[in-house]
């Protein structure tokens, strides 16, 4: 490809991407609006936050999960439908429903059923935008059918101890980073003084949740695996990607009021998860 088309590409998937941003806002309005329809609390923040400033950097938050996702669904050469399916499946778990899990023990701010429902709207609506702007040269990937094949290549004792090491290999990969990397970040959620919202829940409770969290993880990458007709190494660098940014990535620009020594020890952090999760389900999952 000459640079030309290079630019030229990149130049409109900035664009899809911003129209996915707009399409993502809209869907957050609605959830906020369906969440206030029927009576569930909302998170508690920080007077620090800017509501606006929090919306406007959804922007280029959106381009970026928008163009992340758009590149990685677009290689599993699925129907639009069943892209949508998936897409949505993938982004919701990790970008929102995870994120809530880890925010209710973390933090202050989260109310659990406010996160869970209001996600759904933004994810939805993203992963619909998304799928009709990044189509595949070919549609022809039935989900039911590719997992059946998948599932036909070992036996099934086999499958059910890879399964249960990918699943349970996230517990000690969590609390290893984050152990390294709990001198940068610790003194924010033990200074009483600076008011984060942030807490620092009993080690029970820490890691007790680490096992729910790991099996989501792998059930929002098993339909990517299944489907992926590329090589292993591309595999891992695309899941990984796509895990980065959803969780390292997007809340280092949008989570603006929470200071810079925080953010990027945590960026680096979950940088180290999820390329270290991918490389694990590759290797483990993957034919």
């Amino acid at each position: 490809m000459s640079l030309k088309n290079v630019l030229k590409y990149t130049f409109l998937s900035i664009g899809k991407g911003f129209l996915c941003s707009l399409f993502l806002i809209i869907g957050m309005v609605i959830g906020g609006i369906f969440s206030a329809i029927f009576g569930l609390k909302q998170p508690t923040m920080p007077e620090s936050i800017n509501t606006t400033l929090t919306i406007l950097l959804m922007i280029p938050a959106g381009i970026l999960i928008a163009i992340t996702l758009g590149e990685l669904f677009k290689k599993l050469n699925q129907s639009f439908f069943e892209r949508l399916f998936c897409l949505f499946l993938f982004n919701y778990i990790i970008y929102y429903f995870l994120q809530v899990l880890e925010q209710i023990i973390f933090t202050t701010m989260m109310n659990f059923e406010y996160g869970i429902i209001s996600g759904i709207f933004p994810s939805f609506f993203l992963s619909l935008a998304v799928s009709r702007l990044w189509k595949p040269k070919k549609g022809d990937k039935k989900i039911t059918i590719e997992i059946r094949r998948f599932f036909a290549r070992r036996k099934t004792l086999d499958w059910t101890w890879r399964l249960t090491v990918a699943w349970i290999a996230y517990v000690p990969l969590y609390y290893i980073v984050g152990m390294v990397i709990s001198p940068w970040v610790l003194p924010y959620y033990t200074n009483q003084n600076v008011e984060l919202g942030l807490v620092l829940p009993d080690m029970n409770i820490m890691i007790g949740m680490q096992f729910i969290r790991g099996a989501f993880y792998l059930l929002s990458a098993l339909f990517i695996i299944i489907l992926w007709k590329h090589s292993k190494r591309s595999l891992e660098l695309w899941l990984g990607f796509a895990f980065f940014i959803q969780i390292a990535a997007i809340p280092l620009i949008v989570g603006y009021w929470l200071p810079i020594g925080l953010r990027i020890p945590h960026a680096i952090e979950l940088c180290i998860d999820s390329f270290v999760q991918a490389f694990i389900y590759g290797e483990i999952l993957f034919k």
